[in-house]
């Protein structure tokens, strides 16, 4: 095992062997684990500007390989000859050589990639393969990855080509990936694999695949994290999943649930995310909102009383619609739901939910569902209230709902209250509050 280690300044400019493999040359069985490392800025003649690898099932893990050129075959790893290589949460940037910028695959081997991400890696000669390049009886199995902003500037295949071999691609995102003229359609992307529950730039036949823009955090800084709406947030197939795959690129909880994204992959929830990042849901959001945004709901306002952004639905003294906030953080278990715009001295109800609905609520519509806990009765005075109050409730939010903090439980909160302006959206008197997620 090689662990922590930074590999750079590599040349392999000789005969035989040693013009191949500019940081690591791994020959006859080399079935190293290597974990933690940078392999940078190294250069080979022959193949392999980050490591040659031959007849060898070595394992990577957490790895960086980043701005090694590879001569003629595979910018960061020229594999031939039954070559079985694990890759796992390891990113590929900045690598170049004249066949496959990033790796090589050739020669009966069979190589699986996942949760690793594939960045400005550049294939320079006419076979292209930006990202991967699988030639000669070999096969990859490519998963959770994000292959994005890579290049071909002679050939159409910038991203995974594969020739005379066999590939599967799930739970990924190839997208941004120019091929020559600057082309960036589905050929571009990805030639020859099947590809399931992924999202390609141009759209490609095949279950569960997207086409729609991933909105990442700052592509062209390299952060791609997925922005809260994407497309590609629990959008995967928990099937094509790696067994034993617990945490993503960053580290991060590989299957974590976004309460405000409608499931749309394969599996039950929680279910992952395409690409090589799981979007981790704040601890407190606001959701269920009745102009349309912030919203996990499907049905509108039921008088179209919609009502400002991030609030629940008109009512008949506030057209901006009555507001829920949350201040304190559940570490420390001092959370107050703060309601405000609604009618002056009337009752409420502060309700806990542990799952999501969707139902016309009086004026409103009510997203937090399961089992409801009834956590106090209050009176608007002003059109405002809280729970728990300063002063009047001695008991915190999580122990009247019943929670364990620190458990990870989510739950989700919403104010009911009356409204007695009947001829606002007759014949209903009631309305309610945005919703409110919170993860103990």
């Amino acid at each position: 095992m090689l662990d922590g280690f930074t590999i750079q300044g590599g040349n392999a400019n000789s005969t035989a062997n040693q013009d191949r493999g500019g940081g690591l040359l791994m020959l006859a069985a080399s079935n190293a684990t290597i974990r933690n490392c940078i392999v940078r800025n190294n250069r080979c003649t022959f193949g392999g500007g980050a490591g040659y690898i031959n007849a060898s099932s070595p394992v990577f893990e957490d790895c960086t390989f980043e701005n090694n050129l590879g001569g003629s075959f595979g910018g960061a790893f020229d594999m031939a000859t039954n070559v079985g290589a694990i890759f796992r949460r390891c990113t590929f940037s900045g690598n170049s050589a004249a066949r496959a910028g990033g790796l090589e695959i050739f020669g009966g081997s069979n190589v699986q990639v996942t949760n690793c991400v594939f960045r400005n890696n550049t294939a320079t000669g006419a076979t292209g393969g930006g990202a991967i390049l699988v030639l000669s009886s070999s096969s990859v199995t490519v998963r959770a990855s994000t292959i994005v902003g890579n290049t071909s500037p002679t050939a159409s295949g910038a991203g995974v080509v594969i020739s005379g071999s066999t590939g599967t691609i799930a739970d990924s995102i190839l997208y941004s990936n120019t091929g020559s003229g600057g082309a960036q359609t589905s050929v571009n992307q990805t030639q020859g694999a099947t590809v399931t529950y992924s999202c390609v730039q141009g759209g490609l036949a095949g279950t569960g695949n997207i086409s729609a823009a991933p909105l990442f955090v700052d592509a062209p800084n390299g952060d791609f994290h997925l922005l809260a709406g994407s497309p590609g947030i629990d959008a995967g197939s928990n099937t094509a999943l790696p067994a034993g795959t617990t945490t993503d690129r960053s580290g991060a909880p590989r299957l974590a649930d976004d309460p405000a994204t409608i499931d749309t992959g394969l599996g039950t929830a929680p279910i992952v995310d395409l690409g090589a990042f799981e979007y981790q849901p704040p601890l407190f959001r606001a959701f269920c909102a009745g102009d349309g945004t912030l919203s996990d709901h499907t049905t509108d306002c039921p008088c179209a009383n919609f009502g400002a952004s991030g609030n629940g639905c008109a009512n008949s003294v506030n057209a901006s619609g009555a507001n829920l906030a949350a201040t304190g953080a559940a570490a420390t278990d001092d959370v107050v739901l703060n309601g405000s715009g609604m009618p002056a001295n009337v009752a409420c109800i502060y309700l806990q939910g542990d799952a999501l609905e969707d139902a016309i609520f009086g004026d409103g519509v009510r997203c937090a569902g399961g089992a409801l806990v009834r956590l106090r009765t209050k009176v608007n005075a002003g059109g405002a209230s809280s729970f728990p109050e300063a002063g009047v409730d001695t008991v915190t939010l999580s122990a009247r709902g019943g929670v364990t903090v620190g458990s990870g439980a989510v739950r989700y909160y919403q104010t009911y209250y009356r409204n007695s302006a009947a001829a606002f959206c007759p014949p209903e008197t009631f309305n309610v509050t945005n919703g409110w997620q919170i993860a103990w």
